[in-house]
């Protein structure tokens, strides 16, 4: 995907609390020891910062690590929760950087 597009992409996702050592994280789901406990829509791409919205699961907040299938490892640099959808379906936003970031 090219820096700046935007694309209707959902993505598979392994949560991790700051404290794994990353190369264990990307192990764990390179391996996929355990499925996916994340579902995630790409939002926009830019750069080494992607931002998605969480469809499932909850994401390790406030700062934990996000190894998107297919692509590598994030950290969470920010959450943002929306207003609820009518039928209460809550939306949570999170903007995320490569890591290690240069």
């Amino acid at each position: 995907m090219r820096t700046g597009e935007v694309k209707d992409e959902h993505l598979a996702a392994w949560g991790f609390e700051r404290d794994i050592p990353a190369d264990l994280a990307i192990d764990a789901a390179l391996h996929e020891i355990e499925p996916p406990d994340l579902a995630l829509a790409l939002v926009a791409n830019r750069g080494d910062h992607i931002t998605v919205q969480v469809l499932k699961g909850q994401p390790p907040l406030p700062d934990g690590f996000i190894y998107v299938k297919r692509h590598r490892l994030f950290e969470i640099v920010r959450a943002e929760r929306w207003p609820t959808l009518p039928d209460g379906s809550e939306r949570l936003l999170l903007i995320l950087r490569a890591y290690p970031s240069r």
